[in-house]
Parts: C-alpha cells; structure tokens; sequence
C-alpha cells in the first residue's frame, strides 16, 4: 500500500480550476482503485460531476516517491 499519491503540474492546474468553478462548497471525493486514482469535483446540488479518472497523473509513493 503506498504512504501516498503525489500530483504535479497541468493535473494540479486543472484540479484548481474544476474546484474553484464549482465554488467554495464543492467537495474533492478521491477513490482508490489499485495503483490510481479516481477523483471527483461535486459542486452543492449540482448532479453533475466532473470526474478526473486516469487521465490525472496520479503518481502513488512507493515506488515513485518525489
């Protein structure tokens, strides 16, 4: 299991965007699914989700540690 997942550049970026435009009480919901990550932006009562799956560059710590 790794300690942790490390994100970098345009990821981080992106992530900041979707966070920001959803507002101040949107929630990051992140699911592991074996060596990745799945993460979700949910604006307040908004059924739409913005889903960040492998495309997000997720990097898991061991054994790619920054």
């Amino acid at each position: 299991m790794p300690r942790f997942w490390w994100f970098q550049g345009p990821t981080v970026e992106q992530l900041t965007e979707e966070l920001l435009a959803a507002g101040a009480d949107a929630r990051l919901e992140v699911y592991p699914h074996g060596d990745e990550l799945t993460l979700r932006v949910v604006a307040p009562g908004d059924k739409t989700l913005v889903e960040r799956g492998t495309m997000n560059e997720s990097h898991p710590c061991p054994p790619l540690c920054p």
